[in-house]
């Protein structure tokens, strides 16, 4: 399976002194997490900013080119500056495709334009944006779909009720609900319609 590829510079020096040296060079410090030891490392500032801004970064694999060696990696951790908020230091943990590992895998809402319930005037209440899941690296999902296409108002979606592929849940959860109130004209269309009163009429012979 192909994965994104990180190219690091080799950090000679290590500590905060030359942590602080190179981001004023414009390069931010990576680690690489193993089972054989930790490995340091640098990536220009830009390259830096691209990574954080892609939504799925925390739960990609990428292959990390450092010293001639090519390591399959995951995202442990990222720190930001507090006043810039640019990324600050990266973690990463060395994996093998078939390692189980726990994951936050983010949630997309699906099925908004055939829910019935939306277009009674429902709103969709996501719970929760993320789901931990248990999984093995290569088969790590992208996103985990709510499908509300068949939704009414009151619908209510967990995470036992979702089908995910090659991963199970740590624990179960509300993931999202549709709520809200109908409008008045789905009101009309869902009520029975009342039954018109017959009108009393007049005996034989009377006036």
């Amino acid at each position: 399976m192909s994965y994104p590829v990180i190219e690091l510079n080799q950090k000679t020096v290590t500590g905060k002194i030359a942590n602080r040296v190179l981001r004023q060079q414009g390069q931010i410090p990576v680690i690489l997490y193993g089972k054989e030891g930790t490995f340091q490392g640098s990536i220009p500032v830009i390259i830096a900013k691209k990574l954080v801004a892609n939504y799925y970064f925390m739960t990609q694999v990428f292959n990390i080119n450092l010293g001639g060696k090519t390591y399959l990696c995951i995202s442990k951790e990222v720190q930001f500056n507090p006043v810039s908020d640019v990324p600050d230091h990266f973690d990463f943990k060395i994996v093998a495709e078939n390692d189980k590992i726990i994951v936050k895998v983010p949630v997309a809402i699906v099925g908004q334009e055939k829910s019935i319930g939306l277009k009674r005037g429902g709103h969709v209440i996501v719970n929760s944006y993320n789901v931990k899941l248990n999984t093995k690296v290569g088969y790590i999902p992208k996103e985990v779909n709510v499908d509300i296409s068949d939704s009414i108002i009151g619908s209510k979606y967990y995470l036992s009720d979702l089908k995910i592929e090659n991963a199970t849940m740590i624990y179960n959860c509300l993931v999202a609900r549709v709520s809200g109130r109908q409008t008045k004209e789905a009101e009309a269309t869902t009520k029975p319609a009342s039954a018109t009163p017959e009108v009393a009429k007049p005996a034989a012979g009377t006036k």
